[in-house]
Protein backbone atom coordinates (compact mmCIF):
# COMPACT_ATOMS: atom_id res chain seq x y z
CA UNK A 1 0.00 0.00 0.00
CA UNK A 2 1.59 3.25 -1.17
CA UNK A 3 1.24 6.52 0.70
CA UNK A 4 1.01 9.71 -1.36
CA UNK A 5 2.93 12.62 0.08
CA UNK A 6 2.40 16.27 -0.78
CA UNK A 7 5.18 18.23 -2.33
CA UNK A 8 6.50 21.28 -0.47
CA UNK A 9 4.99 23.54 -3.17
CA UNK A 10 1.53 21.98 -2.66
CA UNK A 11 1.81 22.40 1.09
CA UNK A 12 2.65 26.07 0.66
CA UNK A 13 -0.39 26.64 -1.56
CA UNK A 14 -2.67 24.85 0.90
CA UNK A 15 -1.38 26.73 3.94
CA UNK A 16 -1.41 30.20 2.35
CA UNK A 17 -4.02 32.53 3.88
CA UNK A 18 -7.15 32.87 1.76
CA UNK A 19 -7.79 36.32 0.30
CA UNK A 20 -11.11 38.10 0.08
CA UNK A 21 -12.92 36.79 -3.07
CA UNK A 22 -14.39 40.22 -3.79
CA UNK A 23 -10.95 41.80 -3.79
CA UNK A 24 -9.55 39.04 -6.00
CA UNK A 25 -12.35 39.73 -8.47
CA UNK A 26 -11.51 43.43 -8.48
CA UNK A 27 -7.87 42.64 -9.21
CA UNK A 28 -8.90 40.29 -12.03
CA UNK A 29 -11.08 42.99 -13.58
CA UNK A 30 -8.15 45.40 -13.62
CA UNK A 31 -9.80 47.90 -11.30
CA UNK A 32 -6.90 47.92 -8.84
CA UNK A 33 -3.64 49.72 -9.47
CA UNK A 34 -0.91 47.11 -9.18
CA UNK A 35 1.78 49.75 -8.79
CA UNK A 36 0.62 50.70 -5.30
CA UNK A 37 3.21 50.07 -2.65
CA UNK A 38 2.47 48.70 0.79
CA UNK A 39 0.68 51.12 3.06
CA UNK A 40 2.46 52.73 5.98
CA UNK A 41 0.62 50.65 8.59
CA UNK A 42 1.50 47.34 6.92
CA UNK A 43 5.12 48.44 6.54
CA UNK A 44 5.37 49.26 10.22
CA UNK A 45 3.74 45.96 11.20
CA UNK A 46 5.70 44.08 8.51
CA UNK A 47 2.48 42.44 7.44
CA UNK A 48 1.28 41.51 3.97
CA UNK A 49 -0.44 44.39 2.18
CA UNK A 50 -2.65 44.33 -0.89
CA UNK A 51 -3.57 47.01 -3.44
CA UNK A 52 -7.14 47.31 -2.21
CA UNK A 53 -9.02 50.55 -2.78
CA UNK A 54 -9.85 52.60 -0.76
CA UNK A 55 -8.14 50.49 1.95
CA UNK A 56 -6.08 47.35 1.97
CA UNK A 57 -7.56 44.27 3.61
CA UNK A 58 -5.65 44.57 6.93
CA UNK A 59 -6.65 48.22 7.29
CA UNK A 60 -10.20 47.32 6.30
CA UNK A 61 -10.42 44.69 9.04
CA UNK A 62 -8.95 47.06 11.62
CA UNK A 63 -10.98 50.03 10.35
CA UNK A 64 -7.71 51.95 10.18
CA UNK A 65 -6.70 54.78 7.88
CA UNK A 66 -4.84 53.41 4.88
CA UNK A 67 -2.11 55.71 3.59
CA UNK A 68 1.07 55.06 1.69
CA UNK A 69 4.29 57.02 1.30
CA UNK A 70 4.91 58.69 -2.03
CA UNK A 71 8.66 59.26 -2.44
CA UNK A 72 8.10 61.54 -5.44
CA UNK A 73 6.08 63.98 -3.31
CA UNK A 74 7.87 63.14 -0.09
CA UNK A 75 4.62 62.77 1.83
CA UNK A 76 1.93 60.26 2.69
CA UNK A 77 -1.16 60.03 0.49
CA UNK A 78 -4.48 58.42 1.28
CA UNK A 79 -5.65 55.73 -1.10
CA UNK A 80 -8.97 57.53 -1.37
CA UNK A 81 -7.04 60.06 -3.46
CA UNK A 82 -6.87 57.43 -6.20
CA UNK A 83 -10.67 57.18 -6.17
CA UNK A 84 -10.89 60.95 -6.59
CA UNK A 85 -8.49 60.81 -9.55
CA UNK A 86 -10.49 58.01 -11.15
CA UNK A 87 -13.71 59.98 -10.80
CA UNK A 88 -12.04 63.05 -12.25
CA UNK A 89 -10.73 61.06 -15.23
CA UNK A 90 -14.21 59.64 -15.79
CA UNK A 91 -15.77 63.12 -15.82
CA UNK A 92 -13.11 64.51 -18.16
CA UNK A 93 -13.49 61.55 -20.52
CA UNK A 94 -17.25 62.15 -20.70
CA UNK A 95 -16.73 65.86 -21.37
CA UNK A 96 -14.16 65.10 -24.08
CA UNK A 97 -16.49 62.63 -25.78
CA UNK A 98 -19.30 65.19 -25.70
CA UNK A 99 -17.11 67.91 -27.23
CA UNK A 100 -15.84 65.58 -29.96
CA UNK A 101 -19.42 64.59 -30.75
CA UNK A 102 -20.50 68.23 -31.00
CA UNK A 103 -17.57 69.08 -33.28
CA UNK A 104 -18.21 66.12 -35.58
CA UNK A 105 -21.88 67.12 -35.98
CA UNK A 106 -21.31 70.86 -36.16
CA UNK A 107 -23.14 72.77 -38.89
CA UNK A 108 -21.64 76.18 -38.23
CA UNK A 109 -22.67 78.33 -41.19
CA UNK A 110 -19.93 80.88 -40.59
CA UNK A 111 -17.29 78.13 -40.57
CA UNK A 112 -18.63 76.78 -43.86
CA UNK A 113 -18.62 80.24 -45.44
CA UNK A 114 -15.09 80.97 -44.29
CA UNK A 115 -13.93 77.61 -45.59
CA UNK A 116 -15.53 78.29 -48.95
CA UNK A 117 -13.47 81.47 -49.27
CA UNK A 118 -10.19 79.63 -48.83
CA UNK A 119 -8.49 78.45 -52.00
CA UNK A 120 -5.33 76.39 -52.22
CA UNK A 121 -3.43 76.50 -55.50
CA UNK A 122 -0.79 73.95 -54.53
CA UNK A 123 -0.86 70.94 -52.26
CA UNK A 124 1.91 72.47 -50.15
CA UNK A 125 0.44 76.01 -50.13
CA UNK A 126 -1.47 77.52 -47.26
CA UNK A 127 -5.13 78.31 -48.04
CA UNK A 128 -5.67 81.91 -49.12
CA UNK A 129 -8.81 83.94 -48.53
CA UNK A 130 -10.38 85.40 -51.65
CA UNK A 131 -13.04 87.90 -50.71
CA UNK A 132 -15.59 89.74 -52.89
CA UNK A 133 -12.96 92.24 -54.11
CA UNK A 134 -10.47 89.60 -55.17
CA UNK A 135 -11.52 89.09 -58.79
CA UNK A 136 -8.36 90.69 -60.10
CA UNK A 137 -6.26 88.94 -57.48
CA UNK A 138 -7.50 85.49 -58.41
CA UNK A 139 -6.87 86.25 -62.08
CA UNK A 140 -3.29 87.20 -61.32
CA UNK A 141 -2.80 84.07 -59.26
CA UNK A 142 -4.14 81.93 -62.09
CA UNK A 143 -1.72 83.63 -64.46
CA UNK A 144 1.15 82.92 -62.08
CA UNK A 145 0.22 79.24 -61.95
CA UNK A 146 -0.04 79.16 -65.73
CA UNK A 147 3.43 80.68 -66.08
CA UNK A 148 4.87 78.12 -63.65
CA UNK A 149 3.51 75.27 -65.76
CA UNK A 150 4.94 76.62 -69.00
CA UNK A 151 8.30 77.79 -70.24
CA UNK A 152 6.95 81.30 -70.75
CA UNK A 153 8.22 84.19 -68.68
CA UNK A 154 5.50 86.64 -69.66
CA UNK A 155 1.73 86.55 -69.26
CA UNK A 156 1.39 87.67 -72.87
CA UNK A 157 2.94 84.37 -73.93
CA UNK A 158 0.35 82.46 -71.90
CA UNK A 159 -2.75 84.48 -72.83
CA UNK A 160 -3.01 85.93 -76.29
CA UNK A 161 -3.71 89.60 -76.84
CA UNK A 162 -7.36 89.13 -77.83
CA UNK A 163 -8.19 87.13 -74.70
CA UNK A 164 -6.36 89.63 -72.51
CA UNK A 165 -8.38 92.49 -73.99
CA UNK A 166 -11.63 90.60 -73.40
CA UNK A 167 -10.73 90.03 -69.74
CA UNK A 168 -9.76 93.69 -69.32
CA UNK A 169 -12.99 94.84 -70.95
CA UNK A 170 -15.08 92.55 -68.72
CA UNK A 171 -13.44 93.97 -65.59
CA UNK A 172 -14.01 97.50 -66.84
CA UNK A 173 -17.71 96.87 -67.34
CA UNK A 174 -18.01 95.20 -63.94
CA UNK A 175 -16.28 98.07 -62.15
CA UNK A 176 -18.72 100.58 -63.68
CA UNK A 177 -21.79 98.86 -62.27
CA UNK A 178 -23.42 100.41 -59.15
CA UNK A 179 -23.33 97.04 -57.40
CA UNK A 180 -19.83 96.19 -58.54
CA UNK A 181 -17.80 93.97 -56.25
CA UNK A 182 -14.49 95.13 -57.72
CA UNK A 183 -13.52 97.88 -55.33
CA UNK A 184 -10.42 100.09 -55.59
CA UNK A 185 -7.71 99.56 -53.00
CA UNK A 186 -7.70 103.29 -52.11
CA UNK A 187 -10.70 105.59 -52.55
CA UNK A 188 -10.57 109.38 -52.67
CA UNK A 189 -14.23 109.64 -51.64
CA UNK A 190 -15.12 108.77 -48.05
CA UNK A 191 -18.00 106.42 -47.42
CA UNK A 192 -20.91 108.54 -46.11
CA UNK A 193 -21.91 105.91 -43.55
CA UNK A 194 -18.51 105.56 -41.91
CA UNK A 195 -18.48 105.59 -38.07
CA UNK A 196 -17.15 108.60 -36.16
CA UNK A 197 -13.38 109.08 -36.27
CA UNK A 198 -12.92 108.19 -32.59
CA UNK A 199 -14.85 104.94 -33.02
CA UNK A 200 -12.96 104.16 -36.23
CA UNK A 201 -9.60 104.58 -34.48
CA UNK A 202 -10.80 102.35 -31.66
CA UNK A 203 -11.86 99.64 -34.12
CA UNK A 204 -8.53 99.91 -35.92
CA UNK A 205 -6.62 99.53 -32.64
CA UNK A 206 -8.61 96.39 -31.81
CA UNK A 207 -8.06 95.00 -35.30
CA UNK A 208 -4.31 95.63 -35.18
CA UNK A 209 -4.10 94.01 -31.74
CA UNK A 210 -5.92 90.93 -32.97
CA UNK A 211 -3.97 91.03 -36.23
CA UNK A 212 -0.71 90.25 -34.44
CA UNK A 213 -1.60 86.60 -34.93
CA UNK A 214 -1.05 87.18 -38.67
CA UNK A 215 2.00 89.40 -38.39
CA UNK A 216 3.78 87.44 -41.11
CA UNK A 217 1.27 88.64 -43.70
CA UNK A 218 -0.58 91.71 -42.35
CA UNK A 219 -3.47 92.97 -44.51
CA UNK A 220 -2.26 96.56 -44.21
CA UNK A 221 0.20 98.73 -42.37
CA UNK A 222 -1.02 100.88 -39.51
CA UNK A 223 1.00 103.81 -40.90
CA UNK A 224 -1.05 103.75 -44.11
CA UNK A 225 -4.19 104.54 -42.10
CA UNK A 226 -2.99 107.96 -40.99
Amino acid sequence: MSVQTESPFTVRLRTMPQRNPARLEEVANGRIAHTLTACTRCRQRKSRCDPGIPRCEPCQRSNAKCVYYDPARNRTISRTYILQLRERIKILSQELAQVENEISHSTDAEFMIRGAGLIKFKETDEPRFLGPSSGITITRLIMEIAKQNTNSKSIKEVVNEATAQEIKYAFTLESQKPTSKIYPMISSVAEPNLPPRELAYRLIDIFMAKGKLHASRPPFNSLSLD
